[in-house]
């Protein structure tokens, strides 16, 4: 079920999700905080605003998750005016926690290039 929901590695290793970090099942997530996310999802948007931002900005998306498509990042490129698109090949909702050394990397040279 889990790569079905996530995508990415999860769809290629239905124990992938253990692999990662302890620390996201450590604690039982609170009632507020699952809420709280619920609402941003489902009616907060930053959208109208995201023309404001001039820094450079880094949009990491993703090409294998049922949860938030591709679309996604390529609108936040448009609407932000210095941003740059970088596409996770293979990448699920997870690839974060998935592939923390390759996005590590590819975050440190944004952050330096921007310097």
């Amino acid at each position: 079920m889990a790569g079905a929901l996530y995508g990415g590695q999860a769809r290629r290793d239905p124990d992938a999700l253990l692999h990662g970090s302890i620390a996201r099942f450590s604690e039982t997530p609170s009632l507020r905080g699952y809420l709280a996310q619920l609402y941003a999802i489902s009616f907060w948007t930053g959208l109208p605003w995201l023309w404001r931002l001039q820094q450079p900005t880094l949009v990491l998306s993703d090409d294998d998750d049922p949860i938030v498509p591709v679309i996604n990042g390529r609108i936040l490129t448009w609407v932000i005016p210095n941003a740059r698109l970088e596409i996770i090949r293979g990448g699920g909702h997870l690839f974060l926690l998935e592939r923390p050394t390759e996005l590590a990397a590819l975050i440190a040279t944004f952050l330096m290039a921007a310097e």
